[in-house]
């Protein structure tokens, strides 16, 4: 999502957070939120940041599991949800709201209040149950929910960072690259592995593999 996009005026986290809590269902922030709001959880070290000097954020990105669209579709009932689908937008129809999308190729919805202009929020959903989570461009790549999803010193649930990375890991924008930069140094030794292992079987010519020690494998 680039910076300052005119479709975009994102809602702030802690309206987010109010709204999804009522679901019933996890949810956690994703993006960059989600990488910021790890190291605003833990002191800095090793000169990594520690979540003060946050960079701007053209949308906000939340996380849910596939499974639990209608809880939160009924949630939303003051929003309209629209599928992001190759660079086109369409608003779920009354049906899909309630029965919620099948196709793992719909996997993003954009959410504003109804009447407004602009988008507040964005869903992801992910495959996997209360269990576990699967990583959605490879079903091989799965983590148990617990260590999926952690919570911030707000007590907002967020995406752990080695699962954030591997995300961003696909495009290598610039900023994408800066996260990458300062929050590696903030991951301990188990997320570090994590993130390697799953690097060398997602994208095994990967330049970030270079980068994260390899006598942790």
């Amino acid at each position: 999502m680039p910076e300052a996009n005119p479709l975009w005026q994102p809602m702030p986290l802690a309206d987010v957070a109010r709204l999804l809590e009522g679901a019933g269902v996890p949810w956690w922030f994703c993006g960059g939120h989600a990488l910021e709001l790890f190291l605003g959880s833990r002191p800095a070290r090793d000169g990594a940041r520690d979540g003060s000097d946050r960079r701007p954020h053209a949308d906000v990105d939340v996380g849910i599991l596939r499974r639990d669209q209608s809880a939160v579709h009924a949630r939303l009932e003051g929003f309209e949800l629209h599928i992001a689908r190759d660079g086109r937008l369409r608003e779920l129809g009354e049906e899909e709201r309630r029965e919620g999308l099948s196709d793992p190729a719909c996997h993003a919805l954009w959410c504003r209040r109804r009447g407004a202009t602009r988008f507040g929020f964005e869903i992801l959903l992910n495959e996997g149950d209360r269990e576990e989570l699967v990583f959605r461009r490879d079903a091989r790549i799965r983590r148990p929910m617990a260590e999926a999803v952690l919570q911030s010193r707000e007590g907002w649930p967020y995406l752990a960072p080695e699962l954030q990375l591997l995300f961003k890991a696909k495009a290598l924008r610039a900023r994408d690259e800066d996260d990458f930069r300062v929050v590696l140094p903030a991951l301990d030794e188990s997320q570090r592995c994590w993130l390697r292992r799953a690097l060398a079987s997602v994208h095994p010519a990967h330049p970030w593999l270079e980068r994260i020690p390899a006598g942790i494998l």
